[in-house]
C-alpha cells in the first residue's frame, strides 16, 4: 500500500466483463487501478516490474489458468478470484479474500474488497515487522557483521561488492555484499533500484525526471539508468 491507497491489477481474458468492478470500485477512493491486461503472459512480466496490492484474477484464460499464473508469482499479492467457472476456488484459498461469480454482484464485490483491505494491512504490518533491519559483513577476512536500520536508510550506493548505505543523519555505512543479494534482502515494497550503480528507500523521493531523482536531505541528485525508467513509471503509479 501507498501513504495514499492500495493498488489493484485485473487479469482476464475477457475484460468487458470487468466493466463493472471499476464501476463498484468508484465508491472506493483508497483503492487504485493501476493496469489491466487480457493476456496472462504478458501479465506476468507486467506485475514483476508494477507490483499491486490486491490481484483481481480470471481462473479460466488461455496461455494460463488462474492456478498456474498465481504459482508463478514470485511476491504473492491478495487476490480477489473472479470467474464464471468454480472448480478452482478452493486451489488459493489460503491466500484469495473471494469468489465472484460473473456477472459481478456488488454486495459480494464490496465484502471481497473489504477482506482483501484488511489482508492488506496485515500483510504490511508483518512486513514492517520482518523488514527492520539486515546485517552485512563489514571486511572480508573476519565475521564482523553491522547493523542497517532500513528506515534510516535514503539510498544505496554500489561499487562492486561494496555498498555504502546513505543513512538520513547524512553518516555512511559501509558493507560487503552483491547487488543481487541486496537486492534479495531488501524490501521490494520500500527499495527500487533506480541505477546499476544505485538503489533509493522511496520514501524518501523529493522530487524526480526522467533523469535524476532528488532525495530529501540530500543534495545531489541520484541519476536514473535508461534500463530502469520502467521502475520509476511504476513509482509515479504508486503514489
Amino acid at each position: 500500500m501507498t501513504s495514499n491507497y492500495y493498488t489493484i491489477a485485473f487479469v482476464d481474458d475477457r475484460l468487458e466483463e470487468i466493466e463493472f468492478f471499476e464501476f463498484f470500485l468508484k465508491d472506493f477512493p483508497e483503492f487504485k487501478v493501476i493496469w489491466k491486461e487480457s493476456d496472462a503472459l504478458v501479465a506476468l512480466k507486467r506485475i514483476e516490474a508494477e507490483p499491486v496490492d490486491v490481484l483481481i484474477i480470471d481462473m479460466k484464460m488461455p496461455k494460463l489458468n488462474g492456478i498456474q499464473f498465481f504459482n508463478a508469482l514470485k511476491e504473492k499479492p491478495v487476490v480477489i478470484v473472479c470467474t464464471s467457472y468454480n472448480e478452482y476456488i478452493f486451489q488459493i484459498s489460503p491466500y484469495d479474500s473471494g469468489y465472484i461469480e460473473k456477472p459481478g454482484n456488488r454486495e459480494n464485490f464490496i465484502a471481497a474488497l473489504k477482506k482483501a483491505k484488511d489482508q492488506c494491512d496485515k500483510k504490511n504490518q508483518e512486513q514492517r515487522k520482518y523488514y527492520s533491519w539486515i546485517a552485512v559483513k563489514t571486511t572480508k577476512n573476519n565475521g564482523n557483521l553491522k547493523k542497517i536500520e532500513l528506515k534510516d536508510v535514503v539510498f544505496c550506493e554500489v561499487n562492486d561488492k561494496n555498498i555504502f548505505f546513505h543513512m538520513n543523519d547524512n553518516t555512511i555505512n559501509h558493507g560487503l555484499i552483491s547487488m543481487e543479494l541486496l537486492l534479495e534482502k531488501l524490501p521490494q515494497s520500500n527499495f527500487i533500484r533506480v541505477h546499476k550503480g544505485f538503489l533509493i528507500n522511496i520514501y524518501y523521493v523529493e522530487e524526480f525526471s526522467r533523469k535524476y531523482i532528488k532525495l530529501k536531505g540530500k543534495r545531489d541528485h541520484i541519476p536514473i539508468g535508461r534500463a530502469y525508467v520502467n521502475n520509476i513509471k511504476s513509482l509515479l503509479q504508486r503514489y
